[in-house]
């Protein structure tokens, strides 16, 4: 499912732009994120998680991340305190 996201990434890596991946997440992380946000990860997503963990482009955007380690992290930058801030700017309901 991720053959066309790798390829961008080797592309990328070829022309010299550097890649900051935080390592893998393990399922049991994936299942303690989504638990604490009350929602499940598209499959897909999860692939990406186990396979990178998050990251993107060194000093430029970044995916939210799940920190090896720390799931459940709260704050800028990951997924728990990204999805949690939006849901309360936006008043969005927790499961969603």
């Amino acid at each position: 499912m991720l053959t066309h996201f790798e390829n961008i990434l080797i592309e990328l890596e070829n022309k010299g732009i550097d890649l900051e991946f935080f390592g893998p997440i393990s399922d049991s992380e994936i299942v303690q994120a989504e638990c604490k946000l009350c929602i499940k990860f598209p499959e897909v997503y999860k692939e990406f998680l186990r396979k990178w963990g998050g990251g993107g482009i060194a000093a430029g955007s970044q995916i939210s991340v799940l920190v090896p380690g720390n799931p459940l992290l709260e704050s800028y930058g990951t997924v728990v305190g990204d999805t949690n801030e939006t849901r309360q700017r936006f008043g969005i309901e927790k499961n969603i």
